[in-house]
């Protein structure tokens, strides 16, 4: 190639270098193009806050090199597929997965589908459509836009055939509306009831079901180990008709309107972890059933309180458990705290109210671990000095529980970043296991 001469300034491809490279990829042991592509795809989860993740780019440059890569590359790329149904039924999205390749259905994994009002009369191909996402384990229905009741809807768009024929491991129902006595929301649980594992919902609306409604039978979610119950505008009525007697994981928040946040009566005592999602101003959560967890997290977001009051409130609501003696783990999240008319860190004294409720805990109870994040400050940054006194302040507060920590315990108080960093355990022997604190 001559660099003085415009026409010829070009890139030249060696067909034949070109070929033995794709030779020598396709001779790769199969095992070994696995773990390049799995270290290519670094998404931890498929979800963040309900949105999907961007599909790494690493990936589709990987589809290209050949035939064995592609199709290793392929149940990846589409592993999990966001569908909006009733705004975008002509988008090539659609049509692409329905006329030009439907066999990708069969590899989607995680199908993510944001309801409409229901397909028109010239859409009827899309129940069938529906029905071709035959290996799917995790499913997220956003209904957003559905006010009233939903089961007429979900059949018309081929879900609630579907949902039988599946061996679904996670279900989300977001923007969802029940009824009062959750008569709609039966049939979708039974559906999936005998492998269904997680369960995310979000209530956004409760209506008045007609006179006329038949009491469906009872869901027994005998495999659900986690339930997600998301802060929102409303709470789940009370119910008779679930059951879930093997749930390990209950996760629930407040609401945003004058609904109370109550603990449901259906979940079992043998609850092992609770997560709280809590707003201080409000009531503490209802324990209407006498659950006994032995982890209780709790993370408080985005206020700018005074934090002995939010100490305050933590120490009561731990107090409100039903029996807080079964306790062995304690998490305390506070994030988004910006004080602006205090100093920029915690003082000794914020702190007593916490202190005095764990402490019996952790001499006489279960308890044998605590973690403590806070966030201190929004703006500028803090110097040794101020960072040293947080630390101490901690260390002052926190003193008749780090002398409950045995020489077999450990202990970590930082503050780096903006973030107050406490982890205390009382027996290392007996929390860490294999690997990792249990």
């Amino acid at each position: 190639m001559n660099a003085s001469d415009p026409e010829s300034r070009s890139i030249t491809i060696d067909t034949k270098d070109a070929s033995q490279s794709v030779d020598f990829a396709e001779r790769l042991p199969i095992e070994l193009i696995h773990h390049i592509i799995a270290h290519l795809d670094d998404r931890v989860e498929d979800y963040y806050r309900g949105n999907c993740r961007p599909i790494p780019s690493g990936l589709a440059a990987c589809s290209l090199v050949c035939r064995a890569w592609s199709h290793i590359c392929r149940a990846r790329i589409f592993r999990t597929v966001p569908l909006k149904y009733g705004e975008d039924v002509s988008h090539r999205r659609l049509s692409f997965l329905y006329s030009t390749a439907p066999h990708l259905c069969e590899i989607i994994r995680n199908l993510s589908i944001c309801l409409g009002g229901g397909p028109s009369t010239s859409e009827d191909w899309i129940p069938h459509f529906t029905g071709r996402f035959t290996n799917l384990s995790e499913l997220r229905l956003h209904a957003e836009f559905i006010t009233g009741p939903i089961l007429g809807v979900l059949s018309d768009f081929g879900i609630m055939s579907l949902l039988p024929t599946l061996r679904l491991k996670r279900l989300a129902l977001d923007s969802w509306s029940v009824d009062e006595a959750v008569l709609d929301l039966i049939p979708i649980l039974s559906a999936c009831s005998n492998t269904l594992e997680s369960l995310s919902l979000e209530i956004y609306e409760v209506y008045r079901q007609g006179s006329d409604s038949v009491l469906p039978p009872s869901a027994c979610l005998n495999s659900l180990r986690n339930l997600n119950m998301i802060p929102s505008v409303c709470t789940l009525p009370p119910t008779n008709l679930i059951r879930c007697p093997h749930l390990e994981s209950l996760t629930v928040g407040y609401t945003y309107g004058d609904s109370p946040w109550d603990i449901p009566s259906w979940i079992p005592a043998s609850l092992s972890e609770l997560i709280l999602h809590c707003d201080p101003t409000l009531d503490f959560p209802d324990f209407v059933t006498a659950i006994r967890p032995s982890i209780l997290r709790i993370t408080i977001s985005g206020y700018n309180h005074p934090l002995f009051d939010i100490m305050t409130w933590i120490g009561g609501c731990i107090g409100h458990l039903p029996d807080e003696t079964t306790l062995r783990q304690l998490a305390i999240v506070i994030n988004g705290r910006y004080p602006s008319h205090r100093s920029l860190y915690p003082e000794v004294a914020d702190y007593a109210p916490l202190c005095s409720a764990i402490l019996p805990l952790f001499s006489r109870g279960a308890l044998e671990k605590i973690s403590l994040n806070i966030d201190v400050y929004q703006k500028g940054t803090a110097g040794t000095i101020a960072a040293s006194r947080a630390v101490g302040a901690v260390e002052e507060a926190f003193a008749p529980i780090l002398e409950e920590v045995s020489v077999n315990g450990f202990q970590r108080i930082t503050c780096d970043h903006g973030k107050i960093d406490a982890l205390l355990v009382k027996n290392m022997v007996e929390t860490f296991r294999d690997g990792h604190f249990v």
